[in-house]
Parts: C-alpha cells; structure tokens; sequence
C-alpha cells in the first residue's frame, strides 16, 4: 500500500460524522453559556515595523485619559460616576483552533467554531510546548466556542452572538459539587469530544447551536475538521463602574479593551478591539426588551435600561473615534477591513 493511500485510509478511519437529526433529538438540552449577543469596535492592521503592541497600547490609553478628560463618556454621567481603568494591562496568550464542515457551512454562514487554549504569559506557553509534564505551564482555560452571525455594522463596529462550553466550576454545567475536569486538557481528547458534540454525558451547547443552524439549511450529518490555527498575544484591560446591571463574576466591568497580535501560517495581524462587557449588556438587553408590563416600575426601569444602553454605545463610538484619530501618528501602516479572525485568516 503506497504512503498516500495509507494516510487516507488513516484520515477516514480517525474522522466521523455526527447524524444532526439524531443528536438534535436526543431529548438532551445542550450544557453551556447560554448565547449571548456582543457589541464591539474591532480594527486589524497588517503586521509591519512601525507598529506593536506596546505602541497600539499607548494609543488606546491615551484615549481613554483624554475622553476621561474632557468629560466626554456618557454612561458614567448616567450612572454620576468615573469610569476607572485597571492598573495595568494583562497579558495572555491563546492558542485557537477553527473547525468547519466540508463546504465551508459555518464561514459562509459568517460565523466561527472553534476550541480556544488560555495561558496566562507568553513565557509559560512557550515553555508549555517543550515541557508539557510540567503543570506550572499548563493552559489556565480550555472553552469550546461558537459565534454566531458575524454583522459589520455601517460604523465598522461587529455584532455577533456568543455561546460557549467552558471547563471551569464557574460554568455551567460545573460548580463546586460538579467539578470540572482539570488542566492540560489533553488536545487529542478534548477534540474528540468536540467533534463528538458531548463531553461524556453532556451536549455541548455550541455544537448543538451549530447543529441547528445546519438543519434550517437542510444539511444532514455534521462533519467538522479542523480548518487552521492560530496564536495570539494579548494585552487585555478594563473600565469599571459599579452599576445596577452588572451580572456575573465581575459586574463592575463594562468596557473590555484588548490589543491582539495574531500569527498563523497564513499570515499576522494586529487587532484592537473595544467591547461591551456582555456582563451588563445582558441585563440591559433583557429589561429593554421587556413589553406590554403595566406596572410603572416596569415601565420606568425599561425607560431607563435604554437611556443606559443608548449611552454605552455613544461611549463605544467615542473611543473608536479617539482612537481612530491617535492611530493616524503612526506613519505608513495598513489598516485591513473590518472583519473577525477566522474569516481573516481563511481569506489571507
């Protein structure tokens, strides 16, 4: 049997396809984040030697210290507060693996599947890859990831929709009496339950949210293969502001800035990008979509979830343009279109 042949066979035997009307009728609820939607302002440049990291940080702060000087945020003022920005920046490296079926059914339909690694420094990833017995330089955060219907707005701001299987006590379908699996969270296991669309007796919501998109376009069987890899740096920070709609483990967060540097075999990129922390967007979204209550305090809190969440947004486009603006001090760089990772980089 000649070389070829023998790694088809290899290919097919290691490869299966998962049966979309069984698995959606299994009488199983999927496990996971339930889906949430994201607002964000996300600009890439093209990787060269007039910009990094450090420089695009310098850019983003002084944004915000001149916004904050010039009293030009609009939720604080809502809420009669400051927005306060973390101490520092954190850095974290991600290794990213994005899965389609055979025709491209999750690009085309602009959306991302993918499994994300977490490390908490670049100096433990990279020691990760030669030593990975070592549980000092294990991953921090394994998640299965599924983000629905990618949209570019007409101010260059993406709206997309969010579900996610995360292995950590702190998600559902883990706690403290159910505990997650632990880290390394072994690739060629972890991608088997991926693929499989259960982690042991649990369907895996972001599998199941795909699933159900491919049966609305009549496809039969889900086949998912890994399509490319990428890894990426990133500084991370937040502005935070006690407020009334906070949820979840940091409720105080409401804005999370983050300068990406993305490199794969297809090519590299910087991102920068500026979101609404879903931690609050998802309890403004809920009590402004609230209709036909009588009550009047049902009422006023809907008037006012509103005015907020209009408010939020008017912050948004107010860094974008502030940093739109720093960005020109840096001669001879090359801006790409608006976009998100995966496409970017099958596009490349």
């Amino acid at each position: 049997m000649s070389l070829y042949w023998f790694l088809l066979l290899l290919a097919l035997k290691s490869s299966f396809a998962v049966n979309i009307e069984a698995y959606l009728g299994d009488g199983q609820k999927g496990q996971g984040t339930d889906a949430r939607e994201e607002l964000e302002f996300k600009m890439a440049i093209k990787d060269s030697d007039n910009v990094s990291a450090e420089r695009l940080r310098r850019l983003l702060q002084a944004s915000i210290d001149s916004l904050q000087l010039n009293n030009g945020f609009k939720f604080s003022k809502l809420i009669d507060s400051k927005y306060q920005m973390d101490p520092s920046f954190q850095n974290f490296v991600f290794k990213d693996y994005y899965y389609d079926t055979p025709n491209l059914g999750v690009l085309n339909s602009n959306s991302a599947l993918r499994i994300r690694y977490r490390w908490n420094s670049i100096q433990k990833y990279r020691l990760f890859q030669f030593l990975p017995i070592i549980k000092y330089f294990y991953p921090s955060r394994c998640e299965f990831q599924f983000k629905d219907n990618y949209q570019v707005l007409s101010n260059s701001q993406i709206k997309v929709t969010e579900t996610r299987f995360e292995f950590r006590n702190e998600s559902s379908p883990f706690d403290k009496k159910n505990n997650s699996p632990q880290s390394p969270w072994e690739f060629s296991k972890y991608e088997k339950y991926f693929k499989s669309g259960y982690f042991k007796d649990y369907k895996i919501l972001p599998i199941e949210s795909l699933a159900k998109k491919l049966q609305k376009l009549e496809v039969k069987e889900l086949n998912l293969a890994l399509k490319v890899s990428v890894v990426t740096r990133r500084l991370r920070s937040h502005l935070n502001l006690e407020n009334p709609w906070g949820t979840g483990p940091n409720p105080n967060q409401v804005f999370i800035l983050t300068i990406d540097h993305s490199n794969s075999e297809k090519g590299s990129f910087y991102e920068i990008e500026i979101e609404i922390d879903r931690n609050i967007s998802t309890e403004l979204n809920k009590i402004s979509n609230i209709k036909d209550s009588k009550d009047p305090i049902d009422q006023e809190a809907v008037r006012y979830s509103k005015i907020a969440l209009d408010s939020l947004k008017l912050d948004l486009n107010s860094i974008q343009k502030e940093f739109s603006e720093k960005l020109k001090s840096i001669k001879e760089i090359t801006t790409l279109d608006p976009s998100y990772k995966y496409k970017r980089l099958m596009k490349y």
